[in-house]
């Protein structure tokens, strides 16, 4: 209660309050200056774009970020307070809406009852309603008399007020002709009303006949006959699901709780106006709600839709839909197994959500078997888009033999697969290395007369830039190219980085150019490539002016571009500036990582700033970021300029006996030079120790040669490496066994 008193509302929205909760969240509202956020009259801040020629001056960009982070504050407020004064399963349900307005417009459309419904809903609460233990008379004369006014509000006329009274005092036996007729509207005549309950209680006289017990009688029998094979085949567990439709048992109607109804009968109401968005979202929220039968809807929404005359197959292969996309892939299931089972077809989309669901929760092997199922029925007509999920879930799995296995088989099938199933083949192929089965799937492509498109095309161009093959990636350009083919601003981007990997500068700006001269935007990623690829040839300045232009084109930003600059000051010497935009970084809540860490600890040090250094790594374990090797060597580096080489080794050797080989070793030492960390005589010594014993004595001199020549001063544990080194070469061992035996 605390919480909703201090939101200034004392309402919490459970769901059948919604009129006392809106008409008090809306005067608080409209009391702070908040309420035209919520009706849309104050819309998103729109980014100043400029023109081609013009970009946006900085005045019109900073006037935009003064005005979106306002809008921001005043639209978070106002989800806030609403979130505030809901139950905990309602704020469940609003955990994905952004926006104010989305918000109030949801949970008007799910909470506010209309016409007969509404006036129904307000007679049965004043029924229903009874004066507590131990409530207050006041508390309870104000819940009361706030009822008479919503129903003075409601203005039910005497017929009206007849029918609602009838309908209260029906049986639980007439749920779905109650929900038809307080949906409809308006609410229909005493008469009217009469005579379809009427209707349905002939109807119940009926199923209670000699006929029915006959029905039964039969049914029982065809049950029992089958039992033996409905045993022995798990499919077809429950014979009842799979009796010819005029065989089906006849039940009683469930008793559906009267808010559950209200929602399927407004359901009802959309799907009759056609109004199939809203009557999914509606679905939605009802198959995600914490009510007990959320999960469970088939039976309440074929009575609904039987009494609304609507199409029950329609409506339950979009509740189908619903449960998949929610991840409910269970009572997803169940869904299909009715419309299968009871209707005999399956719309493939549907099938499609479900896949992606499956695949989503990453049950890759459960959709693989359902797109099996698919296949092998007649029910569903598989699509190439159904296809590619699974093929592609397969690949990201790493079971790519399956993968090619599953795409012949369709092929052979007559269900000739699109290239969105080989992509992500190729795609899995080329980041493994593996340009022999690349070539290979590109190969039966073309005997297939699959057309690569430029998804294919911008796979390639990564795959050759990850080798640093520009000759390769600008060859598959031009075929590109003439194949008529328009690269969009990702292929534009791989080609860019392929050539800023081969330190072709000039290119890449050609190419980056070029996607301009198209109307192609660049997004951060292209900045981030030509930035990188400055930094790595030393252009900082230039680097530094492409920042600042994709700064005043509005594009912000992100982590690999903040590093990439930090790298490329630290490589300059520019350690100051580096550290602004750590602190810039830090502003903005982008996080700092291992990489970020690892360069500013690496500049420090070649700037001589040994203790900010230190610092800086001790901060980075204390914020929960794991050392790599990296860190590892930085910090041997800063211990040895300490002058502290006793834990300097024993770090180094630490290192080398985690990883339990000297290959390790030499591995660190390899990512030591390429991040410019100066290897010292800890290092070396370490190093030529651990080759003298493995007896490869030319690494251990060449070791030795490279120390000097860095101005490293060897001490007398490094000279008796060396000469044991020579005693445990294979010749040595064979010369003092006498083993080697010479020529003529």
């Amino acid at each position: 209660m605390d919480r909703v008193e201090a939101s200034g509302i004392t309402i919490m929205l459970s769901g059948d309050n919604y009129d006392l909760w809106s008409e008090s969240m809306k005067s608080f509202l409209i009391g702070k200056k908040l309420w035209r956020y919520v009706t849309g009259d104050f819309t998103v801040p729109v980014r100043p774009v400029g023109t081609p020629t013009t970009p946006p001056t900085t005045k019109e960009i900073d006037d935009y970020r003064v005005a979106i982070d306002d809008w921001d504050s005043k639209n978070h407020t106002i989800l806030t307070r609403i979130r505030n004064t809901t139950s905990r399963n309602i704020q469940i349900q609003l955990r994905r809406m952004d926006t104010a307005k989305k918000a109030w417009d949801y949970l008007e459309n799910r909470f506010q009852a209309t016409g007969g419904m509404h006036h129904y809903q307000l007679l049965s609460s004043l029924h229903a309603l009874k004066h507590e233990s131990g409530q207050s008379i006041d508390d309870f004369f104000s819940t009361i008399q706030s009822l008479w006014d919503r129903i003075d509000e409601a203005n039910i006329d005497e017929e009206q007020l007849r029918v609602i009274q009838l309908l209260m005092k029906l049986g639980p036996e007439y749920e779905s002709v109650r929900g038809s007729l307080l949906h409809r509207d308006p609410l229909p005549s005493l008469d009217i009303a009469m005579k379809e309950i009427s209707f349905e209680a002939t109807r119940f006289a009926m199923l209670r006949s000699p006929t029915t017990d006959s029905a039964l009688a039969v049914s029982s029998l065809l049950i029992n006959r089958s039992s033996l094979f409905f045993h022995n085949n798990p499919t077809f567990s429950n014979p009842k699901r799979i009796l010819p439709r005029f065989f089906h048992l006849p039940t009683q109607p469930t008793s559906i709780p009267p808010p559950l109804l209200s929602q399927l009968g407004r359901f009802c109401s959309l799907f009759q106006r056609k109004r199939y968005a809203a009557a999914k979202s509606l679905l939605t929220s009802l198959a995600t709600s914490d009510h007990p039968l959320s999960t469970s809807l088939v039976p309440a929404l074929e009575a609904s839709c039987r009494a609304a005359s609507i199409s029950y197959p329609t409506a339950l292969d979009m509740l189908f839909r619903v449960y998949a996309d929610a991840g409910l892939t269970h009572p997803a299931l169940e869904a299909f197994e009715i419309l299968l089972q009871r209707f005999g077809r399956v719309e493939d989309r549907s099938c499609t959500v479900y896949l992606q669901a499956l695949r989503r929760s990453g049950r890759i092997d459960e959709a693989h078997r359902f797109l099996i199922r698919m296949l092998d029925s007649d029910a569903v007509d598989v699509s190439v888009y159904s296809m590619a999920i699974v093929v592609d879930g397969l690949c990201k799995n790493g079971v790519l033999e399956v993968a090619r296995k599953l795409v012949d088989d369709m092929f052979l099938r007559g269900l000739a697969p699109n290239v969105m199933s080989y992509n992500p083949m190729i795609e899995i192929y080329a980041k493994k290395g593996d340009f022999s089965s690349m070539y290979q799937v590109l190969k039966v492509m073309d005997e297939r007369g699959v057309e690569a498109n430029v998804p294919t095309y911008t796979i390639l161009v990564d795959a050759f830039a990850e080798i640093g093959d520009a000759n390769k990636a600008e060859k598959v350009f031009e075929e590109m190219s003439a194949k008529g083919l328009l690269g969009d601003i990702y292929l534009y981007t791989s080609l860019i980085d392929a050539n800023c990997r081969a330190g072709n500068i000039q290119r890449a700006f050609a190419l980056f150019d070029q996607c301009c001269e198209k109307g192609l935007e660049p997004n951060d990623h292209t900045y981030g490539a030509l930035i990188n690829g400055l930094c790595k040839h030393g252009q900082v300045l230039a680097a530094e002016m492409m920042m600042h232009e994709m700064q005043s084109k509005g594009i912000d930003m992100n982590q690999v571009v903040f590093n990439t600059m930090i790298d490329g000051y630290c490589r300059k010497g520019m350690i100051d500036k580096a550290l602004t935009l750590k602190a810039i970084m830090e502003k903005k809540g982008i996080q700092l990582d291992v990489y970020t860490y690892n360069t500013l600890a690496c500049g420090l040090c070649k700037s001589n700033n040994i203790r900010e250094a230190k610092d800086l790594l001790h901060v980075m374990v204390q914020q929960g970021i794991v050392p790599n090797t990296v860190t590892c060597t930085t910090l041997i580096d800063i211990l040895c300029k300490e002058g502290d080489m006793v834990e300097a080794n024993r770090l180094f050797r630490e290192m080398v006996n985690k990883g339990g080989k000297l290959d390790v070793a030499v591995k660190y030492f390899a990512e030591m030079k390429q991040r410019n960390v100066q290897a010292n005589v800890v290092t070396y010594t370490a190093l030529i120790s651990g080759l003298s014993k493995e007896g490869k004595s030319d690494e251990a001199f060449k070791l030795y040669d490279e120390m000097v020549k860095a101005g490293i001063r060897p001490d007398d544990s490094v000279y008796s490496s060396l000469v044991s080194s020579l005693h445990n070469t294979k010749e040595m061992r064979a010369l003092s066994h006498g083993e080697v035996t010479h020529g003529c």
